[in-house]
């Protein structure tokens, strides 16, 4: 029994009533997302080193290390401009990061050079916020005695993803010989359903925060007109 004690407690956290509609939509979400960026270190390698990029070992090392300068300044960077400068809320920041996942996969597709190679490269600085901020702006909606037990629901579905993502490894052996990019469409399209996902969340929180106000105004017009 002590044994499916964690199971439990993460069941009864997302199965909770008062909170299931805040914290179910983000792990799925967060599920496509991390699903697609396991995706992307998975095959980059094999994307860039065979046909039609075919870029050299130097380039590669460049590309890799373009790639890693510009994602760990850009989550410092885009979180202290969205919070200061425009004031977006964690929900539309993250959009905006998911936003950027699916642009940079779909820019890596169709890819046929290394210049728009390294531009995809330079568009997807927002993936680190996308990953972040879907675990932190969940873990505002529980318990502080809570987020534990959401951060190992979050963990179980970013190690699922390693074990899945063989499907995106099939996906890039059946369309190699048609098109080789076909499988960033494939990610792409992933990232595009969380973006979904999160986009419809956001709109149905703000409709349930409308409805009270709504309520409560009708309330009022109908003690007037009574009076």
């Amino acid at each position: 029994m002590c044994q499916l004690s964690p199971y439990l407690t993460t069941y009864k956290l997302l199965s909770s009533k008062g909170r299931r509609h805040l914290i179910l939509p983000p792990l799925l979400a967060f599920t496509f997302i991390i699903y697609a960026f396991v995706g992307e270190l998975t095959l980059t390698s094999l994307y860039i080193k065979n046909e039609p990029l075919a870029l050299e070992p130097d380039f590669i090392g460049y590309y890799y290390a373009s790639q890693a300068a510009i994602r760990s300044l850009s989550c410092l960077i885009t979180l202290r401009i969205a919070s200061k400068v425009f004031r977006a809320s964690d929900i539309d920041v993250l959009l905006f990061g998911v936003l950027s996942q699916i642009i940079s996969y779909t820019i890596i597709g169709l890819s046929k050079s290394k210049v728009t190679i390294f531009t995809a490269s330079l568009s997807g600085f927002g993936i680190p916020v996308a990953l972040s901020l879907s675990r932190s702006y969940t873990s505002k909606h529980v318990p502080p005695e809570q987020v534990g037990t959401l951060m190992a629901a979050f963990e179980s579905i970013d190690a699922l993803s390693f074990t899945t993502n063989l499907m995106s490894i099939e996906v890039y052996n059946a369309t190699f010989s048609r098109y080789a990019g076909a499988v960033w469409f494939f990610l792409a399209g992933c990232s595009f359903i969380g973006f979904a996902l999160t986009l419809g969340n956001k709109l149905y929180l703000l409709q349930r925060e409308k409805s009270p106000d709504i309520s409560s105004n009708q309330a009022t017009k109908t003690d007037v007109v009574t009076i």
